[in-house]
């Protein structure tokens, strides 16, 4: 009963590695790339396949004489594509600071949504996770991205200030999904965090609290930093002698930080009668933690 399971298995596998070896096949004659392939991680959350598909595609096309196999490097193309190719490339960059499966389940949709849009008019897309490290090799990164794959137009999803200022300085097209870093000039897609919160803080002023927290994730994202903004400028709003006591509690994500850095304020001199939680599903660690307590 388990040898069919295996040659199902096995049929499975062969079926994938084709289908993948004709997608990057493909890409290859539109001239997606230029000199080198991307890395096998890479092909792997483009195609949606496993390492071994990938593998298995690779080794395909280097018995067509398409790539050359460079254990250890990035594989190498052996044809150019024709210019024609080249000057038709509709590829948009997606660059995310981190593998689309870790983000939040918001901007794994969006990004999602967005590449369904786009294939259905007829662009292609490519997800870049900036690696980690030095600065320098950050933006070298990106450089390389996007010059060996030749990007017609890139969209940064929670990118640093950084990143956002490369495509800018360069005046290359690009969309920003989230908030833009103060001095930074790109379009940009995302709700007003700034306005939210500082709107939020007057709702809670205007209800008597004079000891307000916001709670707020320390990634230095522009959204989180628009929102401290506008949370200390709805305090600023409301001068006078009963003027409110302000904190703002910085966590790493995680319910452990989440909870102990609200225990230790929740003991200190200046408890919170009222909570502003930049993110609802962090909301769930903040409610009711100790008698009346608003929480927005």
């Amino acid at each position: 009963m388990i040898r069919p399971q295996r040659n199902l298995d096995k049929l499975n596998r062969t079926t994938l590695s084709a289908q993948a070896a004709a997608s990057i096949r493909k890409a290859i004659g539109q001239g997606r790339w230029s000199e080198y392939l991307p890395s096998e991680r890479q092909l792997c959350e483009h195609f949606q396949v496993s390492r071994p598909t990938i593998r298995t595609a690779l080794q395909v096309l280097a018995r067509e004489d398409l790539i050359e196999i460079r254990h250890g490097r990035r594989n190498r193309l052996l044809q150019t594509p024709p210019r024609s190719a080249l000057a038709q490339n509709r590829l948009v960059g997606l660059v995310t600071p981190e593998p689309t499966a870790h983000l939040s389940p918001t901007a794994h949709l969006i990004i999602s949504e967005l590449r369904t849009h786009l294939a259905e008019n007829g662009f292609a897309t490519e997800i870049f996770v900036c690696p980690s490290g030095g600065l320098r090799a950050r933006l070298r990164a990106v450089e390389t991205f996007v010059r060996q794959n030749c990007v017609f137009c890139g969209v940064l999803i929670s990118a640093t200030r950084e990143v956002q200022q490369w495509f800018a300085q360069r005046s290359f097209p690009a969309l920003v999904i989230g908030s833009c870093h103060q001095g930074v000039k790109l379009p940009s897609l995302d709700v007003d965090h700034r306005s939210i919160c500082r709107h939020a803080t007057g709702i809670f002023l205007g209800k008597g609290h004079r000891n307000i927290a916001l709670v707020v994730h320390k990634s230095g994202f522009a959204g989180d930093l628009a929102s401290e903004q506008g949370f200390c400028e709805g305090i600023d709003q409301h001068p006078g002698p009963d003027r409110a006591h302000a904190t703002v509690v910085r966590h790493d994500g995680s319910a452990l930080n989440i909870t102990a850095q609200l225990d230790a304020l929740f003991k200190s001199d200046h408890a919170p009668t009222a909570l502003l939680v930049s993110r609802r599903s962090w909301a769930v660690f903040t409610y009711g933690r100790k008698g009346r307590l608003d929480c927005l």
